[in-house]
């Protein structure tokens, strides 16, 4: 029996094989066609399996275990016995794991020196520990992630009541020691700390009360990471989290809010629940506009994601320097980036300077930045309208030429869709007068509706 992911170019994902000996092969593959595992039974019963990277090396072997593993509580539980190896054949960790493919670590595992002694022990809780995951170097990384010190980004995260805060899955213990795998320099560490992270913080465009403090130390951490790669996917949940997973207008409310919530409000979470927003976003986004500074300087970064993501946290930014930095940034080469900056600045203030670049944009020759340009001079409710809307037309009729709209962030991924939804903040009497004035272009009424 075979199967293939359809989602990935039709590449085979499972193999089951019967032997005439009743041995079952389970194998299961890279995606470059390599076994990433096999795993062979009889009559139910383990004999072997074996773990392989995508370059053919094998990392990890399993075996069956006769005795029972018996937990803290003197509950006995069926396991198997792993252990990593390195490229010589030598075990270098070695533990007990749950049963099955999918049968996750169990207890103290135990790191190996040369001549095979025990040189240290790891725990995973609690993490839900990928089998595919349990290689030597990430056993090795989850012992540095539990004795390293503090690093300084997270001084003070144990001062904080994580127990009386909720999140998406239970109060949030966990999250002081989720923050400090980030700075772990071990990628498949950070990776799974992020992630484990992500859902308990945003679950379907919402956050969790847990979410104001933790935004504060992923800030900060944010600010110490070198490493590009896990920079980039850092700031990326950062960004998740401030725009409700890349929604315009989720932004917007929020910063709305928090820009015009009066002085001497004495319980900021209180304000934005009375308000119909998640009171972790008050603190959320009081981060945003001090680490304005951090945008600014990871902006012109080297790494292509770090720039974008630091460019998509100065529009969440409030203030006249933040929307500096972003117009400084429009003579990028990058047309992206520029397109994106001008959908971005919808979300600040209406200023001479803003309205000034946006005039520039909204008379060049390139259609896709002059759409931009025109989605942001409506929305903004600047005069004259006339030709911003006469470019919203223009797209809605297909004039334009708007390759590689879909890629931009803060968009709903169609250029009439947004021309559209932007077309219905007009108030209805000035719509009905670019009706008129734009009949030539268009030959449908523009309707007023409210937009969600």
């Amino acid at each position: 029996m075979r199967r293939y992911d359809t989602d990935d170019g039709d590449c085979l994902s499972l193999e089951v094989e019967h032997r005439p000996d009743g041995t079952r092969a389970e194998r299961r593959f890279h995606r470059n066609g390599a076994v990433a595992v096999e795993r062979l039974t009889r009559d139910d019963r383990l004999q072997g399996e074996v773990w392989s990277t995508a370059d053919g090396l094998r990392y990890a072997e399993v075996s069956p275990c006769d005795e029972p593993y018996v937990t803290k509580k003197g509950k006995s539980r069926v396991v198997e016995r792993w252990r990593c190896v390195d490229t010589d054949g030598r075990g270098v960790a070695e533990g007990f794991v749950r049963p099955g493919l999918d049968g996750g670590p169990v207890g103290r595992w135990r790191l190996l020196d040369a001549t095979g002694a025990v040189r240290a022990t790891v725990k995973f809780k609690p993490l839900r520990v990928d089998r595919s995951e349990l290689s030597a170097a990430f056993v090795q990384a989850m012992h540095t992630w539990r004795e390293m010190p503090l690093p300084a980004a997270l001084s003070g995260v144990d001062g904080v009541p994580w127990k009386k805060l909720d999140t998406w899955e239970g109060d949030a213990r966990n999250v002081p020691f989720l923050l400090k795998g980030l700075a772990v320099p071990h990628g498949e560490a950070f990776g799974t700390a992020l992630n484990e992270l992500w859902n308990p913080i945003l679950r379907q465009n919402t956050v969790s009360e847990a979410a104001g403090p933790a935004f504060r130390y992923l800030v900060a951490l944010a600010g110490a990471i070198t490493d590009a790669g896990r920079l980039t996917d850092l700031l990326d949940f950062l960004v998740r989290i401030a725009t409700r997973e890349g929604m315009l207008g989720g932004a917007h409310e929020i910063k709305r809010l928090h820009a015009g919530m009066p002085a001497n409000v004495r319980n900021p979470v209180k304000y934005f629940h009375d308000n119909g927003t998640e009171g972790a976003y008050h603190e959320i986004y009081a981060a945003i506009d001090a680490a304005t500074p951090t945008w600014a300087a990871l902006s012109t970064h080297d790494h292509a994601g770090v720039r974008r993501c630091a460019l998509h946290l100065l529009m969440c930014a409030a203030g006249e320097p933040a929307a500096q930095e972003l117009r400084d940034r429009l003579t990028t080469p990058d047309r992206l980036a520029r397109a994106e900056i001008l959908v971005g600045l919808a979300l600040h203030d209406t200023t001479p300077q803003n309205r000034a670049v946006l005039e520039t944009f909204l008379s060049g020759d390139d259609d896709m930045l002059r759409f931009c340009a025109a989605l942001t001079w409506v929305r903004l409710q600047l005069e004259p309208g006339e030709p911003a809307v006469r470019v919203l037309i223009d797209a809605l009729a297909g004039t334009l030429e708007l390759d590689g709209f879909q890629q931009i962030f803060l968009v709903s991924g169609s250029a009439s869709a947004e021309a559209t939804m932007t077309l219905a903040l007009l108030p209805e009497q000035q719509a009905a007068g670019y009706s008129t004035s734009c009949a030539p272009r268009w030959t449908r009424p523009i309707r007023s509706a409210r937009c969600r």
